[in-house]
């Protein structure tokens, strides 16, 4: 049988997409370690005083208390990997360590939901986005959350074809340990239980007994997510990322596109967001076209179950904290949404391959272009954050006795 798109040789597999992922993850490394340089902004310098001045019990006392809003698993890695030496930087080790580990597992995500296409296309898109590199080379726990989500989904996965319990052991672990790195976590996690629930019958009283395991380990922090939740940080928090159909415009497209600290408009521009929504919106088509001129089954070689999987997650985020705001209770936010970035990768790469042919060719380059080129301006001027490290170094330099 002559390979398809989805059935390459064996020669393929074993020589041509191990090596096409391990050059994605390595430009993905190489645009992080850049930023890993970078000086310490935000909230980082928070989490450096929290674990460089306290003892491990300390730190996670601390971040019990107002001083946080946060759960401790990301802190005490941070604790962990200060200690290796002096240098500030070492408080985003294991963000830069996760970010990095997510990106062939975003290939592997897409390989087992869709295609070996699709993961690639998709770990492409993810080791490229100025959004989640950011993060990967910040001092806060967004990337290590997302590497412990999409750890969950894969394990999740294997549980529901092995029936195996130590995959659904591994998926109840790993869905608490998301919990104890950020709440938006539960976001993803109540999304993809659906769909288990719904799409895999069989599986629900195991997926539900991995859910309660989690639960019950989660249970001793309870009464400080009860705290942080009636914190008046949290209104801070809500304040500083704005009201209104402009702001959170603004927070969709930095989630998609862009920075968390820049502005759309600057970062990475309208040109690059028009590109890559250019790119969509022609994979979106040759995929309607595809499905109403071919017939249902053949346009939709992918099993709709689990293109659904990756979908729900890409929209888990968004969508639930778009419906709190309706209750009153505002979480949209770009970073709020870093959950869903890795099924939004994917689901980038099941659109841009399933049409095939020169629509994926076409969507691809505009896709894949676009991201490479907010990569690129990232690396220059233009992805610049405020430099504390180099401005204290001026003032210490050009001071004078008696300068205020």
């Amino acid at each position: 049988m002559t390979p398809t798109a989805d059935q390459p040789s064996a020669w393929q597999r074993d020589r041509v997409v191990p090596a096409a992922l391990a050059l994605i993850t390595l430009v993905g490394l190489v645009l992080r370690l850049h930023l890993y340089e970078r000086s310490l902004v935000g909230d980082e310098l928070s989490t450096l005083w929290i674990v460089q001045n306290h003892g491990l019990l300390d730190t996670i006392r601390l971040v019990g208390t107002n001083a946080e809003i946060t759960p401790p698993f990301s802190f005490v890695l941070s604790w962990f990997s200060t200690r290796l030496g002096d240098a500030p930087e070492l408080v985003r080790l294991p963000s830069l360590i996760a970010g990095v580990a997510t990106i062939p597992l975003v290939y592997l995500l897409g390989r087992r939901t869709v295609s070996i296409r699709a993961g690639l296309v998709g770990s492409s898109v993810f080791a490229l986005s100025p959004f989640v590199t950011y993060f990967a080379a910040n001092g806060r726990g967004y990337a290590v959350l997302i590497l412990l989500l999409i750890g969950s989904t894969l394990t999740m996965l294997r549980g529901v074809e092995s029936g195996r319990a130590g995959w659904w052991v591994a998926y109840g672990l790993l869905s608490c340990l998301a919990m104890y790195t950020h709440y938006t976590a539960a976001f993803v996690l109540v999304a993809q239980l659906g769909w288990v629930l719904v799409q895999h019958p069989p599986a629900r009283l195991v997926a539900l007994a991995a859910n309660a395991l989690a639960a019950l380990l989660y249970l001793p922090w309870v009464p400080k997510v009860l705290d942080d939740f009636d914190s008046p940080t949290t209104d801070i928090m809500e304040a500083l990322q704005g009201s209104g159909l402009g702001a959170k415009r603004n927070a969709f497209e930095q989630w998609v596109f862009g920075h968390q600290l820049l502005e759309p408009a600057s970062f990475p521009g309208a040109a690059v967001m028009i590109v890559i929504g250019l790119g969509l919106l022609v994979a979106i088509g040759g995929l309607i076209f595809r499905f109403a001129s071919r017939g249902r089954d053949e346009a939709m070689p992918a099993p709709r179950e689990g293109l659904a999987l990756i979908v729900v997650i890409a929209l888990a985020a968004p969508v639930m904290e778009a419906l709190l705001l309706l209750t009153g209770t505002d979480l949209l936010g770009s970073r709020n949404m870093a959950p869903s970035w890795y099924g939004l990768a994917a689901t980038i790469g099941a659109l841009v391959t399933l049409p095939g042919g020169a629509v994926t060719l076409v969507s691809g380059a505009l896709v894949l272009g676009g991201y490479g080129a907010g990569a690129v301006k990232l690396w220059g001027q233009d992805g610049n954050v405020i430099a504390v490290k180099e401005v204290a170094e001026k003032i210490d330099a050009e001071a004078r006795p008696g300068d205020s």
